[in-house]
């Protein structure tokens, strides 16, 4: 008999009508004959209400007793759904994160699934029951209550998911999918059939926040198939799966907003080994996941390091950069809040010239100053003023025609083979493969115009000129823009950008050859703090200097002279057991 695992939001429990018409989406799964678990969060309002509570008492509330507090929500829940099954008729029975064998590290609020037990739970599903487990908790190695964190009730339902090798998880909600864009700043958003684990997991990063980021990265790692549907009506969601079809031709399936943003920039850091580990070391240190690492190519044996981090982190972040700055020799520490990252996603930019000049070209119709930029396979970010954040979402949209995609189906695999043993780390880091790129050049544009459109109209010149760009790194207008290609196309792509009228008075574009790029690609690359560090202090401690860097949800990028390429893709691989 097969396993469906579903999910249900606070407001899909928030009071009893709601709950009867929740727990219908369960009965009818269990009468489809399927074997029934289901995963429930705390009544809309609820974790607000416990926490304020706890903010009367004391601003500073342990965090082991705020679990204790916090995970009543979802009992709550869980009994009154059962509640109401038992009146309909059905067997059911709720179990707590730690009664069905949910076990954490021990960071409380904030803790990661280490393993699932799932002999209760299978146990109780071989009597006939309808499993209603609650969502956003565990119990670590001393029996202690700990929370996942804020809206984790989604990674709950897709590790059970992945633990019971469910043919699908479904997650219930108040919107009837994912759709291109947030409707509510995007009134031509349309919904997606199906997309894939990599571009939600790049959306959802970046700003859209219809799934947890940590359920994607389980749901990726064990090949767990995900359904986003409404509660309150029966049409068919969005479907989240490894891959898609339909969209081959498409080079943008999905565009994001992330606001309350701010950006550290460490100016004039040595360009020497150990710099830039440092400093992500440092900020990890303090439990700080960073949202974005980009450091151009070193220019009079300096570059600028880039950080985005959330506002609420800035202040720490920001001190532990004032500290190191002079051990690391960095001239300065410079800070900016009020920023928004403006990003586009699609596996398909990759084989398309141009997705980069026609982002920047739809930002600079609308007078839209780009203050730093970066790129991945299947990601366009821009950092842009907070004021422009949603008017820039709109030109993204827009200039990709994403209310008028075609019709796209998912490719569902059988559950995965992948074992989830009560020995693995659920959430662990999960390194797949260390990549080699030798035939790189950089094309070094410095000093770009700080006016809206500038970047757009390099990168045209270049994509005019049928050239395909690998990776796109800005930290300012000053420090110019770095550009890594094929290195077949780099003279042609310096005498594209040379010829242009509005770089007639500025510095020629500058060639870097005898560059290597090295990637490392997994899940859970950015939500780990300690993940970049770690990559960063292994090439250090092996004294290899980094040119570039850039970093996405599911890759870090480093560029090293090319006498080094292979000894860093070793010593990474070594780093990783791989």
């Amino acid at each position: 008999m097969s396993i469906v695992v579903q999910k249900f939001g606070g407001t899909s429990v928030a009071d009893a009508e709601r709950i009867k018409q929740a727990t219908a989406k369960m009965v009818r799964a269990k009468e489809q004959g399927h074997q029934v678990v289901t995963t429930v969060s705390a009544q809309a309002g609820m974790t607000d209400q416990l926490l304020d509570l706890a903010r009367e008492i004391t601003p500073n509330p342990d965090p082991r007793e705020l679990d204790m507090l916090v995970s009543t929500g979802e009992q709550m829940s869980i009994a009154l759904v059962c509640m109401t099954l038992h009146s309909m008729g059905y067997e059911a029975i709720s179990l707590t994160g730690g009664q069905v064998g949910i076990i954490t590290d021990g960071a409380h609020t904030k803790a990661r699934i280490r393993s699932i037990r799932t002999t209760r739970i299978k146990r109780e599903l071989d009597r006939g029951r309808i499993v209603v487990v609650a969502g956003f908790q565990g119990m670590n190695d001393d029996g202690f209550i700990t929370t996942l964190g804020r809206g984790a009730s989604d990674l709950t339902a897709v590790a059970l998911a992945a633990a019971l090798k469910a043919d699908l998880c479904e997650i219930y909600t108040d919107v009837d999918g994912i759709y291109t864009a947030d409707p509510r700043v995007e009134p031509r958003a349309s919904k997606l059939d199906a997309v894939s684990h990599d571009e939600i997991l790049e959306l959802s990063s970046v700003g859209a926040r219809v799934v947890h980021s940590r359920a994607i990265e389980v749901a990726k790692k064990f090949h767990v198939p995900v359904c986003v549907r409404s509660t309150f009506n029966d049409d068919p969601g969005t479907v989240i799966c490894r891959e898609v079809m339909g969209f081959d031709d498409v080079p943008v399936c999905g565009a994001a907003l992330s606001k309350n943003e701010s950006r550290i920039t460490l100016e004039g850091l040595p360009n020497k080994p150990g710099a830039a580990s440092r400093v992500v070391g440092a900020i990890g240190e303090g439990n700080i996941n960073i949202d974005m690492i980009v450091q151009s190519f070193p220019t009079a044996g300096k570059a600028d390091l880039s950080i985005l981090v959330k506002d609420l982190d800035l202040s720490q972040a920001l001190s532990i950069c004032d500290e190191i700055k002079d051990e690391v020799g960095a001239e300065a520490v410079v800070p900016e809040g009020e920023i928004a990252r403006v990003s586009a996603v699609g596996r398909g930019m990759t084989s398309r010239p141009g997705i980069a000049a026609t982002l920047c070209r739809a930002l600079g119709e609308r007078d839209i100053n780009i203050k730093m930029f970066t790129t991945s396979e299947i990601n366009i970010s821009v950092v842009v003023d907070a004021e422009y954040g949603e008017i820039g979402l709109n030109a993204l949209h827009e200039a990709f025609q994403l209310h008028d995609l075609p019709a796209a189906a998912p490719k569902i695999e059988s559950p995965s083979d992948v074992t989830v043993a009560e020995i693995e780390t659920v959430e662990g880091l999960h390194v797949q493969d260390v990549l080699l790129d030798p035939d790189q050049a950089e094309l070094k544009i410095p000093s770009v115009e700080d006016r809206p459109g500038a970047a757009a109209e390099l990168l045209d010149a270049i994509a005019d000129a049928g050239i395909n760009l690998d990776v796109v790194l800005q930290t300012s207008c000053e420090a110019g823009i770095s550009i890594t290609m094929h290195q077949d196309d780099v003279e042609r792509a310096k005498q594209a950008v040379d010829a242009m009228p509005s770089r007639k008075d500025r510095e020629p574009a500058v060639i870097g050859t005898g560059i290597t790029k090295v990637s490392i690609s997994g899940v859970g690359l950015r939500s780990h703090a300690g993940a970049a560090s770690k990559v960063f202090g292994s090439l250090a401690r092996a004294g290899i200097n980094l040119q570039m860097i850039g970093t996405s949800e599911a890759k870090i990028s480093v560029v090293v002279d090319t006498a080094d390429g292979k000894r860093a893709a070793d010593t990474l691989r070594n780093e990783f057991d791989l």
